[in-house]
């Protein structure tokens, strides 16, 4: 027997249609097995595919399960997938809001995260997640390979901060970069 699933594309981090980070939501499919909610993220191709579900914790209002295009499950508090998921869960009139910042609790994983939504005169505003404590991980050692990677040249990368991996939730790499200019004009290359 074939089922239909609602989904919906949202544009994260816009204003304007077509010009954010873009994000498949998936309203429920808490009874679909784990290889079919990846295929569905492999299908659908964007940069994450969040599956709204009913919270199987007391504490969590809603639980997030989010993938990867190539199924990798992203668990801590999220970014985009978060902010995304709610702010649709929102939009489509699911939560009850109130003027100014309600909070909620999201299930990723075996763990609940507080987020706020924003709304004023009826009008949603934001939606802002609390972040774990950041994690500082490896720093590069060679900035000038990196400068290169990623199409620039060395005094491009400032020295104000390492170049470093970082994590809140999920690990990035955080480059210091001289001017936006610069960022504009990197252009990575993975096999450097």
């Amino acid at each position: 027997m074939n089922r239909t699933i609602p989904f919906h594309f949202v544009d994260v981090f816009a204003v304007e249609p077509l010009t954010g980070n873009s994000l498949a939501v998936v309203d429920g499919g808490d009874e679909l097995a784990l290889e079919l909610m990846q295929n569905i993220a492999r299908e659908f191709n964007q940069s994450e595919t969040t599956f709204v579900l009913p919270a199987t914790r007391a504490d969590a209002d809603w639980k997030l399960r989010s993938f990867t295009p190539k199924g990798v499950e992203v668990f801590g508090a999220g970014g985009h997938n978060t902010l995304g998921a709610w702010w649709w869960l929102a939009a489509a009139g699911r939560l009850e809001l109130g003027d100014g910042p309600t909070w909620f609790h999201q299930q990723i994983g075996d763990l609940v995260h507080s987020l706020a939504i924003w709304q004023s005169q009826g009008k949603l505003e934001k939606v802002v997640m609390q972040q774990e404590a950041p994690v500082a991980g490896g720093q590069i050692s060679n900035p000038g390979a990196l400068a290169t990677a990623l199409g620039l040249n060395i005094e491009e990368i400032t020295d104000v901060v390492p170049c470093q991996v970082v994590s809140t939730g999920a690990a990035h790499l955080l480059v210091p970069i001289r001017d936006r200019q610069a960022v504009d004009r990197i252009s990575p290359d993975a096999k450097q």
